[in-house]
């Protein structure tokens, strides 16, 4: 086991002792901890879960996609301070989902005791074999040549996916490529621009 992975489990008991009372305290955890796993985090997770396995026991994974991870997020927000329930946040869930929020239903910084942050990803932008480019500037002028005929998909409105996107977009000269948020009831997000999807072209 990495070191890296031994600090998380540390500082995992020592954020539930600190939230327990004392005659409650006991080894940690006596049972299977709950990692709720937002949107497209899945196999960063699974990763995790089974190399801390031998050391810290029984992780039981809930997917819980939605809501651009504000679904997971505020699952974990409300559930006991018992550290029977852990979440693996990001960026979106932790910095961009509640801000854009009429009213959000989980405060990121009070609502959870952070831990560690043991994983990054990139975002990088790749194109179905059948548009009609190769490169960075042949996309952007396709698109613009082709408004509206491009979509991306992204983790759900407020995601850093769906940020990436806009942002993009912006940056390129205000292109009209169609942004498709990922549905909470698919099991995989919608097919497009980011985070190994593809960009596809609307028929």
């Amino acid at each position: 086991m990495k070191r890296s992975d031994m600090l998380v489990i540390g500082l995992l008991a020592a954020a539930m002792s600190a939230s327990t009372p004392a005659a409650a305290q006991d080894r940690y955890p006596l049972r299977p901890v709950r990692l709720v796993i937002p949107s497209v985090h899945d196999v960063i997770g699974r990763v995790w879960a089974e190399r801390v396995k031998p050391q810290f026991g029984a992780i039981v994974i809930d997917n819980r996609g939605g809501g651009a991870g504000s679904i997971g997020a505020n699952d974990v927000a409300h559930s006991p301070p018992d550290g029977y329930s852990i979440l693996l946040g990001s960026t979106t869930t932790h910095v961009l989902v509640t801000p854009v929020m009429a009213n959000p239903p989980y405060d990121p910084v009070k609502d959870f005791s952070a831990v560690t942050v043991f994983a990054y990803s990139s975002t990088s932008i790749v194109v179905n074999p059948s548009v009609p480019v190769r490169t960075l500037a042949e996309l952007i002028a396709y698109a613009k040549a082709n408004p509206g005929k491009l979509s991306y998909g992204s983790a759900g409105i407020g995601s850093i996916t769906h940020v990436a996107g806009e942002y993009f977009k912006q940056l390129a000269g205000g292109l009209y490529i169609v942004a498709v948020p990922r549905l909470a009831r698919l099991r995989r997000p919608a097919r497009g621009l980011f985070e190994r999807d593809r960009l596809t072209r609307r028929r």
